[in-house]
């Protein structure tokens, strides 16, 4: 089994710290950033939910949770 070095964990956490920058695209392929991202994707939850349209959360573990209670704020 090959050994973690310390260099590639900060290079890993490194890249995990710079994700909210990376560039993403949108559905005419116009780029965002994750910030951009997940704001769309919060308003076209929410678009869908007060137009009667079915919004469906999954998850594995505790992902299955976070899902869960996602779907719970919506009922309530």
């Amino acid at each position: 089994m090959k050994s973690i070095r310390a260099e590639e964990i900060d290079s890993y956490f490194q890249m995990l710290g710079s994700m909210p920058e990376r560039i993403l695209v949108d559905e005419r392929g116009a780029k965002i950033n994750l910030a951009q991202g997940i704001s769309g994707l919060m308003k076209s939850t929410q678009q869908a939910h007060d137009q009667g349209g079915k919004v469906i959360f999954i998850g594995n573990g505790g992902s299955a949770a976070d899902a869960q209670h996602m779907a719970a704020e919506f009922v309530s």
